[in-house]
């Protein structure tokens, strides 16, 4: 996910995923309202999933959502998580499981 040097995102929120086409509808609402309440710009606020190899909806739902994707093959939670942090553009970064 590219920004201009101007317009990093100040957040980053990365969700580590496989498979989770049921639950993340949800947390894509519950994110969508959290980010209501925040009353900065939105492009201050990027969102990464960090894919899995999951063989459903997943990354589909987060591209539909707006959502950066990037995929991870390895088969380790750890490097998924971290594959999502090396994506991401803001200065403070927070880790959610995506079946949260």
């Amino acid at each position: 996910m590219e920004h201009p040097a101007d317009s990093r995102p100040r957040f980053s929120l990365v969700l580590p995923a496989y498979n989770e086409e049921d639950q993340l509808p949800g947390v894509i609402e519950s994110i969508q309202n959290a980010m209501t309440n925040y009353h900065g710009h939105r492009d201050d606020i990027e969102i990464i999933l960090a894919d899995n190899q999951s063989t459903d909806h997943t990354a589909q739902l987060a591209h539909a959502a707006g959502w950066g994707v990037v995929a991870e093959p390895k088969r380790c939670i750890a490097a998924v998580r971290n594959a999502g942090v090396r994506a991401a553009q803001g200065p403070w970064v927070g880790c959610v499981d995506a079946d949260t």
